[in-house]
């Protein structure tokens, strides 16, 4: 594997740019090789995924690794393989970006941060309309009162008039 003999799902990658991979597709198995057949085919390999484990792995004849549920970021696959007469080859990367799934992505935060904007447009909008009509209530009260204050001043003045005419 070198960078001339990068494939990806039956797919060859010319340019580091290529590697990205959609979230949907974060299971992945590398599938890995020798040219190196000297004592059979007792060839061991060592890997690791740089982003995902922190170290090399023990040497195994099985020639394929697989990684479940990758978060999105940025990995480099590094492998290397060690001969029947103990040579190892120097270690293979393959770098390779998984982006973020749509619902975490600029774009869907940018949507976010508007939609939050507009549910507080609305919650305010309400809130104004709600005291407006409050506002509209509370004057026909204060009307309504004024005009029965009125009523009994003028029933008042003229029960008044009346006992005053009484009396005399």
């Amino acid at each position: 594997m070198n960078e001339d003999s990068v494939y990806l799902n039956n797919t060859h990658y010319e340019t580091l740019d290529e590697h990205v991979i959609k979230y949907a597709y974060n299971s992945i198995r590398f599938n890995f090789t020798t040219n190196a057949y000297l004592g059979g085919l007792e060839n061991q390999y060592s890997y690791y995924l740089e982003g995902f484990e922190t170290d090399w792995g023990k040497w195994k004849e099985v020639n394929h690794a697989e990684y479940q549920r990758l978060g999105e970021g940025t990995y480099t696959f590094h492998v290397k393989a060690l001969n029947y007469y103990g040579f190892e080859s120097e270690p293979v990367s393959f770098t390779f970006t998984i982006l973020p799934p749509w619902y975490r992505t600029v774009w869907a935060y940018i949507v976010y941060i508007l939609l939050f904007i507009l549910l507080i447009y609305i919650i305010i909008m309400l809130s104004i309309r709600r005291v407006k009509q409050q506002k509209v209530e509370l004057e026909k009260i204060v009307q309504e009162r004024t005009h029965e204050i009125a009523e009994q001043k003028s029933f008042a003045g003229t029960s008044e008039s009346r006992n005053s005419g009484k009396n005399k």
